[in-house]
């Protein structure tokens, strides 16, 4: 029950700073955002974007919310010497200037837990990311078909 009301609290301290900020990143470019279709009844979801830092000063990606999920979490999936898939929670990222990060399939992702609703191709998932010193900036997340892996748009565009 603490760690709840700890999170709560934590929350709360995060909307207030970014308040308190001033006006968006313009540095922090959000771009090529998708997600996936999810079968109907599904709990979770994942999110894919790519983050371009093009100011002069480090930026830290420190919350990510959705009104399609209970919660959002950034995780990174790796593969160890072994060949063993592992997917790890990830607090915060940090982008130094003129950093590029892509979120996709086999590597850095969101994770939409409690989902509100299915996501159906061609809806439109917003989400929310909070950077430090910023306001937060909230952008959609394309769903594709559970069909598409993860290739870029224009590759499908011959399709």
């Amino acid at each position: 029950m603490k760690t709840h009301a700890f999170r709560g609290l934590r929350l709360a301290c995060l909307l207030l700073c970014a308040s308190l900020a001033g006006p968006a990143l313009a540095d922090v470019e959000i771009t090529d955002g998708w997600t996936r279709e999810t079968p109907p009844g599904a709990r979770t979801g994942v999110g894919y974007f790519m983050l371009r830092n093009t100011g002069s000063q480090a930026r830290k990606l420190v919350q990510v919310s959705s009104p399609a999920a209970a919660g959002v979490t950034v995780h990174q999936s790796s593969v160890d010497a072994q060949g063993v898939a592992r997917m790890r929670p990830v607090a915060s990222l940090e982008l130094a200037p003129g950093q590029m990060l892509h979120f996709e399939p086999g590597g850095y992702h969101l994770m939409f837990e409690g989902l509100t609703a299915s996501f159906k191709v061609d809806d439109e998932v917003p989400v929310t990311l909070t950077f430090s010193g910023g306001q937060p900036v909230t952008v959609k997340l394309k769903v594709r078909s559970l069909m598409d892996q993860g290739k870029p748009a224009h590759e499908h565009a011959h399709h």
